[in-house]
């Protein structure tokens, strides 16, 4: 059976685990109660060894608690972990953990119709914005942002917004809970604590009573009370759903999970919920057209984590060769088997010993060990153990620790370095030899060279052109995205175009090396390997990491793109005299009379450029 991912949705309470096949079929669930085990890993490992784990290499984890960093301190009980230290404690390849209710807006696009119940009118518009919020020990708060063809699960502490009460029983209890606590946030009354303290107030007694207790008293009837409780409740969890949509302008929809509304699915269609959801003046037609629905799935947060595992895995490098020999490890005839199984129990005594120690230690021939490595698309041996010992050394996990104005100036430090070391780590996973060797042999027999870029990359282009002129090489900078369409013109056949770009995605990038290669020159990319950049240039180096420029210069991309410059001028000194560029390599057509594109803000005659 082919390898298994694991699920888990870890509350104050109870740890929920459950695994995934390949083909995507959930197996084994199991509840074990977290006031079992001492340690969050004890908790797994027991899981593991009741279903037969052996074959996990991914997990993703919901955990009901803030995550932050590597570390994870639960608010709710009493594990703490590292991140790190608990991936390489389980042997997992990978390991995420994120927080619940994240998990739980991820789960949005995953769930099937029969798994939600819509409350009221409405019809939800395709890829717009969504809403959630999900009373339960607390409240929460989310969205989902659509972004080309993925989702974006927005953070929010929106449960502790000011409640705002809407008429005479509302207000009452908001004066009892203001007088206890001071400052009532939404997050008060629209939870567990929120049930118990409204159905003290209309009840006028003070009893022991528990949410549980109360919502299912509503629903045998036996308490005129609790069932009054419920409608308050609801009621003003619908004004509160109400201001999320248009905070959000959530014309996808605004969803309801959380531990208790999915039990108060025989009431709420026949509450004030709806009613209060769209009772907002001016804007009671927009809200009219927006619905709201009940999520009724069975522990949807595993819907969730498997999102976001399912991206990160799409996402793992392509040269992650330990991760593919795993993989693959079922369907190997049994010589290679053994040959697998001898590589993954001492790796790096693969790398260290010669092909006959190989053959002896993994109980097969010495051209069998060839033939694995030709298995895997290298050519020979040497070259598949330089790939296994770059997989080795790029064990650092690849994350980004977020500073805070809180953070002491050593710890702003720690985190600076410790976000670059493991950019700089997950680039050296990513390199493509291949690649690489394209991009030496492209400068080594460019007639001339141009670099391209604006913003962060255009100081990058400015620093790559110092260093090529200083080389010898005839060498242009140009940062201004006025002169680059007309720029086009200016092109000749075998030029050498380097373009800088984080994100691959400026039109006038992709413009000009769209032009550039029709006119018969090379284009080289460093940018995103998926973008649309990356996709009309003949070589890709590269470049991957995600930065908020609004938030902060973007220091982590541009000491990435400076290293592949520095990368690439030091490999053309060892590219050989006789490399020349093979034309089933690079596809530039032969120069063809072109119009000289116009950049739409300004046009410049080509005559003020010669």
């Amino acid at each position: 059976m082919r390898a298994t991912s694991l699920l888990a949705d870890i509350g104050g309470t109870n740890a929920r685990f459950v695994r995934v096949r390949a083909t995507g079929e959930q197996v084994l669930p199991l509840t074990l109660p977290v006031a079992d085990f001492a340690r969050f890993e004890d908790a797994i490992l027991a899981y593991l060894n009741q279903t037969g784990g052996a074959d996990v290499r991914h997990a993703a984890i919901a955990i009901a608690n803030p995550v932050d960093g590597d570390f994870v301190q639960m608010t709710n009980h009493h594990w703490s972990f590292s991140i790190e230290q608990l991936r390489l404690v389980l042997g997992f390849d990978t390991l995420l953990v994120v927080n619940d209710f994240t998990a739980l807006a991820m789960a949005i696009p995953r769930l099937e119709p029969t798994q939600l119940v819509q409350v009221g009118s409405g019809r939800a518009k395709s890829r717009a914005m969504i809403g959630l919020v999900g009373p339960g020990t607390g409240l929460g708060v989310s969205g989902l942002l659509p972004m080309d063809q993925r989702w974006v699960a927005l953070g929010s502490e929106g449960g502790h917004v000011s409640f705002a009460p809407t008429n005479a029983v509302e207000r009452d209890v908001y004066a009892v809970a203001e007088a206890k606590f001071g400052h009532v946030s939404a997050e008060r009354l629209l939870s567990g604590a929120g049930i118990a303290l409204i159905y003290r107030l209309l009840a006028g007694v003070e009893s022991d009573i528990t949410p549980a207790e109360i919502t299912e008293a509503a629903a045998t009837g036996g308490d005129e009370f609790a069932l009054k409780t419920v409608d308050v409740f609801l009621g003003m969890l619908g004004g509160f759903a109400g201001n999320v949509a248009l905070t959000y302008g959530a014309l996808g929809g605004v969803y309801v999970g959380g531990g208790i509304v999915p039990r108060l699915a025989w009431r709420i269609a026949n509450s004030p919920f709806r009613a209060r959801f769209e009772a907002k003046g001016r804007f009671e037609a927009y809200l009219r057209d927006i619905p709201t629905f009940l999520i009724t799935a069975e522990n949807p947060a595993f819907y969730g984590v498997r999102a976001i595992l399912d991206e990160a895995l799409s996402m793992r490098p392509s040269n992650d060769l330990l991760a593919q020999i795993r993989e693959r490890m079922p369907d190997l005839p049994s010589a290679a088997k053994q040959v697998a199984t001898y590589l993954l129990a001492e790796p790096n005594a693969f790398v260290q010993n010669a092909t006959g120690v190989l053959a002896k230690r993994a109980g097969v021939s010495d051209p069998t060990i060839m033939r694995f490595c030709r298995a895997f698309g290298y050519d020979g041996i040497p070259e598949f153990k330089r790939a296994l010992a770059a997989a080795l050394t790029g064990t650092i996990p690849v994350r980004h620790s977020t500073v805070k104005r809180s953070d002491s100036a050593q710890q702003l430090a720690i985190k600076v370095l410790d976000n670059t070391a493991s950019a700089v780590l997950q680039m050296r996973q990513q390199l493509q030899g291949d690649a690489l060797n394209k991009a030496t042999i492209l400068i080594r027999q460019a007639k001339r060279l141009r670099l391209f870029g604006i913003g962060h990359s255009g100081v990058t282009c400015r620093d790559a052109e110092t260093r090529f002129v200083r080389l010898g090489y005839d060498a242009q900078a140009v940062t201004d995205t006025a002169l680059m369409a007309p720029y086009t013109g200016l092109i000749q056949p075998q030029d050498g175009i380097i373009l800088i770009s984080n994100s691959g995605k400026i039109s006038e990038l992709v413009m000009l090396a769209s032009a550039a290669r029709a006119r018969g020159a090379y284009v080289l990319g460093i940018t995103h390997q998926r973008s649309p950049l990356a996709e009309v240039c003949d070589v890709v180096l590269a470049v991957e990491h995600n930065e908020n420029d609004g938030e902060y210069v973007s220091m982590i991309s541009r000491i990435l793109q400076l290293l592949m410059v520095d990368i690439i001028t030091v490999g053309r000194e060892n590219a050989s005299n006789a490399d020349a560029i093979p034309t089933e390599i690079f596809s530039a057509a032969e120069p063809a009379p072109l119009p000289v594109p116009q950049s739409p803000q300004t046009k410049v005659r080509i005559s003020h450029l010669r």
